[in-house]
């Protein structure tokens, strides 16, 4: 007598999708051919990004300074982005501002950092024919802490008008 066995099921040669995966298309040879590609991106000797080609042949070319930061982007649609960095007045401080815009309305974004790389004052605002206007502000302030070398936030201040004081903070503690 033989033992009893389940009987296996037959293999279908249709293939099940999951509900991510699309289904394989059929589509005709010349519409795919009229299907616009992405063309592969640029590098300079360090791999930093220089230009990339969209589907529709738009490009954007970045720069980099030498410290491999982004200075600059120029985007299809004729927006630039421009990134400017500087040494702040306390030791080790510094600052980047992040410029945005097709000329001459531009928008910019200020930020100033601690030793540390925290940071301290970001100020927003506007320039109209290489005029820079100020906006508004928002600070942040630290204090020391023992479970920390570089101390946690203290407070922020709500956002004010760049030429006058913060009036509102919210203050933060730790238990």
């Amino acid at each position: 007598m033989r033992p009893h066995t389940a009987a296996r099921p037959k293999r279908s040669s249709h293939r099940k999708h999951s509900r991510t995966e699309l289904p394989p298309t059929k589509l005709p040879r010349a519409v795919v051919d009229r299907i616009p590609r992405q063309q592969d991106p640029t590098f300079d000797a360090v791999l930093n990004l220089t230009q990339t080609t969209g589907a529709n042949n738009a490009t954007a070319t970045f720069t980099w300074d030498g410290m491999r930061r982004q200075r600059s982007q120029a985007l299809p649609t004729g927006q630039t982005v421009t990134h400017t960095y500087g040494l702040g007045s306390a030791p080790g401080a510094s600052w980047h501002k992040l410029t945005t815009g097709i000329a001459p309305n531009l928008r910019w974004t200020k930020t100033v950092f601690d030793g540390f790389g925290r940071p301290l004052e970001v100020t927003t605002g506007h320039q109209l024919n290489g005029a820079e206007t100020p906006v508004s502000k928002v600070k942040t302030e630290y204090t020391p802490c023992a479970c920390s070398s570089i101390g946690k936030v203290l407070r922020v201040s709500m956002p004010y008008a760049a030429n006058a004081s913060p009036l509102h903070w919210t203050t933060y503690t730790y238990l």
